[in-house]
């Protein structure tokens, strides 16, 4: 009985791990970023990061050396914690990063003129454009690598594209409104083909933690570490661990104890 409840709350824990391990990003462009890995490494380390289906080697680190991979720039180095600092980032180191193969960090680079937007799942909202603009607007937006158009506005009316919802409109020439928002809406978004902000969706009820920009320095050696926001919209999986691991105790005792009532009737009748 002590060794079920005790490999229940083993199985807990191991699942909050797994699930609090990968962190959120979000650096501007030209910026330096520190990823670290949440759990603990000895010997080597390596880093590599997926990017539209792909997962390549970025830098390996230990014994007192650093292997790079296709870092003509040498803008990737470590520290002695084995975290992976990042030189001026640039929009193709977005995607998910590994540390030692193991999912540590989401990082999202966005161009260094825009905002950062962040709305609930279902919410809706209004983007306007970052500049000034004359005549037709298109919208567009990018994720994954993949521009795509979203509206175009002028004098005759709305051209909607890829909107079978019609959840895309505008209410004046230099802004685009959008209804019920969904996770497959967060990305960069460019009026006239110029960015204009980054959105990120998060699930409903859930206000993500900020996270504060890195120190701009110019040797790794002594740059203060950008602080890390761990995603607020993790902890709910744990909290159904809870509850799961929870009721399945119980249920463990309730029948436990049954079966411990049913077998001293039992005796009892045999003693007769």
């Amino acid at each position: 009985m002590r060794g079920i409840i005790c490999s229940c709350l083993f199985l807990f824990v191991l699942g909050c791990k797994v699930t609090a391990a990968i962190r959120n990003e979000i650096v501007k462009e030209k910026e330096p970023v520190t990823l670290r890995c949440d759990q603990s490494v000895e010997g080597d380390v390596t880093w590599s990061r997926e990017s539209g289906g792909t997962k390549v080697n970025i830098l390996t680190a230990g014994s007192g050396r650093e292997i790079r991979y296709n870092d003509p720039q040498k803008r990737y180095s470590s520290f002695a914690d084995k975290s992976l600092y990042i030189a001026r980032a640039a929009s193709s180191d977005a995607g998910i990063y590994y540390c030692n193969y193991e999912a540590a960090v989401i990082l999202t680079v966005i161009p260094p003129a825009i905002g950062i937007k962040t709305v609930e799942e279902k919410e809706s909202f209004i983007l306007r454009c970052a500049q000034s603009v004359e005549g037709d607007v298109t919208w567009s937006r990018e994720s994954d690598g993949t521009k795509v158009d979203i509206l175009t506005t002028n004098g005759a009316g709305e051209i909607r594209h890829n909107d079978q919802y019609k959840r895309y409109s505008s209410l004046s020439q230099t802004s685009i409104y959008i209804a019920r928002a969904a996770f497959s809406d967060a990305g960069t978004y460019y009026c006239n083909y110029e960015a204009a902000v980054r959105l990120v969706v998060i699930p409903s009820g859930k206000t993500p933690t900020k996270t504060n920009p890195p120190t701009t320095t110019t040797t790794p050696t002594t740059m203060t570490p950008a602080k890390t926001t761990a995603s607020s919209y993790l902890w709910p999986t744990c909290v159904r661990y809870v509850i799961g691991i929870l009721y399945l105790i119980i249920m463990i005792s309730i029948t436990a104890t049954i079966w411990r009532k049913v077998s001293s009737r039992r005796c009892l009748v045999d003693s007769w």
